[in-house]
């Protein structure tokens, strides 16, 4: 199809979405040609710009939570360091949520 992917995700790698990568929002165009004749339960989303836009949004939120995690893992970093990220994160997805909430 012309796509800079070659293959898709297999089944196993489910968590795809936490690991910041946009493979979804890139292949929306080969999902929806794939989908357009099937009868999977799921098809009606990917043509629903609504239900998409609320996908986008859960996989930014995996995609921050996937940072502040990696974060953690670096060297040097101390209780202190780690509250005060948590903390951050906490009042960010809270503004997200205010967000969210103003959209329905």
């Amino acid at each position: 199809m012309g796509s800079e992917h070659e293959k898709l995700l297999l089944n196993t790698e489910v968590r795809w979405l936490s690991k910041g990568k946009d493979r979804l929002f890139e292949l929306l165009s080969e999902i929806q040609v794939f989908l357009h004749d099937s009868k999977h339960k799921f098809k009606s989303c990917f043509f629903d710009e609504f239900w998409f836009t609320q996908l986008t949004c859960l996989a930014d939120i995996f995609g921050r939570l996937n940072d502040v995690n990696l974060s953690f893992q670096e060297t040097g970093v101390d209780h202190f360091t780690v509250s005060d990220k948590i903390g951050a994160t906490i009042r960010k997805l809270r503004i997200i949520v205010n967000e969210l909430d103003k959209i329905r």
